[in-house]
């Protein structure tokens, strides 16, 4: 017989607060948000007791929550790669638009959808200071295959690592931009590419 706590155990993530009444039931109040979203708001629910504004303009979600999401998509190799491309097409723009403020005079590449502005230098820092998730970011374009994501993202935050000291991780991400626009056989994208990991290179005290 299996220990107490053995893996063979373990109950689905949110299982525990399963309930035989669907008013009380974590599981069934979440489904009961998602179906009364219109097709147009996926990323809205009734449950925003479950995130947190842990700074300003910064939110998590509870772990039941992001289990919930999970469960949405877990049958789904489509929806999980369209819900990565949404991510992904997310952070490049924002890093795009707030590139623009540290380096406005930058021949920009062209990205497939609109990119934001911030408002001055001081907001694009903001937004930059993260960078722990946005190095996750750049490593999950290259796992992931996302090469276009991955050069264009390499060029976005190159000036704030670069400025910021973090010398090691702008090598790496601009290492990976260049092996990305090496797979896709794109010559201005390799060009630019080439001279961010040489200028890398050279970071550093």
């Amino acid at each position: 017989m299996p220990a107490e706590g053995d893996a063979t155990d373990a109950e689905p993530p949110g299982q525990a607060f399963a309930d035989g009444d669907p008013a009380v039931d974590v599981r069934a109040v979440f489904s009961w948000s998602y179906r009364s979203l219109s097709a147009a708001a996926p990323a809205c629910s009734g449950c925003w007791h479950c995130i947190t504004e842990h700074s300003p303009g910064r939110y998590a979600a509870h772990d039941l929550l992001r289990a919930y999401a999970t469960e949405l998509v877990e049958d789904s190799e489509d929806d999980r790669d369209a819900a990565v491309r949404r991510l992904l097409d997310h952070y490049t723009q924002q890093a795009h638009g707030a590139c623009r403020k540290f380096a406005p005079f930058w021949v920009r590449p062209e990205l497939s959808r609109p990119v934001p502005e911030f408002d001055d230098d001081r907001q694009a820092l903001a937004w930059f200071t993260e960078h722990p998730v946005l190095m996750s970011v750049a490593e999950l374009t290259t796992q992931g295959g996302f090469d276009t994501h991955s050069w264009q993202l390499a060029w976005a935050l190159e000036r704030f690592l670069d400025q910021q000291g973090h010398w090691r991780d702008c090598a790496t991400v601009q290492r990976h931009g260049l092996a990305a626009a090496q797979r896709l056989g794109n010559r201005t994208a390799l060009v630019g590419a080439e001279r961010r990991v040489r200028r890398s290179c050279r970071g550093g005290p």
